[in-house]
């Protein structure tokens, strides 16, 4: 094992920490790494155990948490000729230096030593998993607790009520847990791959007081994906997303404290409904006689086709609920001001009309938004802590023609380079569309 535990199951920085001085003892004491290799894959069952009960990731059992999966195990008698135990005398077998937590070293040794808990959780056991079933972790509370929240008609109380156990489980674990991955997971399939990592990457904020080195999409996965196969799965987030104090912190700096999703980020289900609200909006200006939209009606009509062809189905929520919080968000909008501003200048130079006033007035929105603090989407994490990434040619091609109408106003106006940059992105743009790509929503 070279001086390293290896348990392929989600842990946290501090449970592998313990499984380290664990294996050092072992080495001091003149095990070879076979043996004590063996004696960790027999042990893995507990661990898995140990890791679930560690509702909070501090890497102990505390009486709370053990009292808590207790009340979960079936009520049943113990079998004959296996002792009851009462709580304090299981308490004391498993805290062996009386300090009131449960060490991961602790539990592995003692565990098997209570037969009757043993027995009791073995019984609740799911054999895929080896968790215990119906046991909820303080991350699957807090989304299920979010979810009561917005259901219709709840009352003032209740709502109170959720609000106070929202706000003690989001104390003790933060607020990047199940609702955030399952909102990152755009395809349902329960795992996290590279390009949906990638993606909430590029809108996440700049974190504040960022501490930790810059990492590639790589660096990242690799932190995260405990077993290798080069996706996340939900109790991998959970129990790594720790040992990424940058990212944990620019999520939770991201997340909607009413929502505890990532505000202004859409589902593919919302993607959907907002393509169909903008086809329908064409369509209508078209009839109307509003001429030169029969690309951009072609171009919205293909992307929907995409995401339909993917057994996609348009949110139940209407998009124009989503589109007011892309809209109102600070980030996005310092995001297009910065992408404008060094346009409407040059056009304000060469005596464009009108340019001048619109370039004071955006200048002056973007000073006001960065005086807050606010730091524009897409120029915070994924600029300063993400490098070698490639964009996807969906995204690519979305970029290019955004840029194209601002290039040729300036290429119009005469400014410097513009013609040439034009045409550039223009063969960009073309070559992409010949290839089949359409532009990501």
């Amino acid at each position: 094992m070279g001086g390293a535990v290896s348990v392929d199951v989600p842990l946290s920085s501090a449970q592998k920490e313990a499984l380290a001085n664990k294996y050092k003892v072992m080495e001091e004491e003149g095990m070879t790494p076979r043996t004590i290799g063996s004696k960790w894959t027999d042990a893995k069952p507990a661990v898995i155990l140990f890791n679930q009960i560690d509702c909070d990731h501090t890497g102990g059992i505390s009486r709370k948490e053990l009292t808590r999966m207790l009340h979960s195990l079936p009520r049943s008698k113990p079998k004959e000729g296996v002792k009851f135990v009462p709580f304090e005398e299981m308490l004391t077998t498993l805290d062996t230096d009386g300090d009131g937590t449960i060490s991961l070293e602790e539990w592995v040794d003692n565990y098997s030593k209570l037969e009757g808990l043993k027995a009791a959780v073995d019984q609740a056991l799911d054999p895929e998993t080896g968790k215990i079933v119906g046991y909820q972790s303080l991350e699957e509370r807090l989304a299920v607790l979010q979810e009561k929240k917005r259901k219709e008609g709840v009352s003032e109380e209740d709502m109170a009520k959720y609000d106070k156990q929202i706000a003690s489980i989001t104390a003790q674990i933060g607020s990047a847990g199940v609702i955030v991955f399952r909102q990152i997971d755009l395809d349902h399939s329960g795992k996290i791959d590279r390009k949906e990592l990638l993606r909430v990457l590029k809108q996440l904020p700049k974190p504040e007081n960022a501490t930790g080195p810059k990492m590639s999409i790589e660096d990242i996965i690799a932190a995260l994906d405990v077993d290798g196969d080069g996706i996340i799965d939900e109790a991998e987030w959970i129990a790594n997303l720790e040992n990424l104090p940058d990212l944990k912190a620019s999520v939770e700096q991201a997340v909607d404290k009413k929502t505890g999703k990532i505000k202004g980020y859409r589902s593919l289900e919302q993607q959907l409904s907002k393509l169909h609200s903008q086809i329908k909006d064409l369509d209508k200006r078209m009839a109307a006689g509003e001429a030169g939209l029969e690309e951009e009606l072609k171009k919205r009509e293909a992307q929907a086709k995409k995401l339909e062809e993917k057994g996609i189905v348009p949110s139940g929520e209407e998009w124009h609920v989503e589109k007011e919080t892309m809209e109102e968000t600070p980030e996005h909008h310092l995001a297009e001001l910065h992408h404008n501003i060094p346009v409407l200048e040059k056009l304000a130079e060469k005596g464009v009309e009108g340019a001048k006033e619109e370039f004071e007035k955006e200048l002056h929105e973007a000073e006001e938004l960065e005086n807050k603090g606010v730091v524009a989407e897409g120029e915070g994490w994924s600029t300063e802590k993400i490098e070698d990434v490639n964009p996807t040619p969906e995204h690519k091609l979305k970029e290019l023609e955004e840029n194209i109408p601002i290039l040729a106003a300036g290429a119009e106006a005469g400014v410097e380079g513009a013609k040439e940059e034009l045409e550039k992105e223009v063969k960009e743009a073309a070559a992409l569309i010949d290839a089949g790509v359409v532009p990501e929503a």
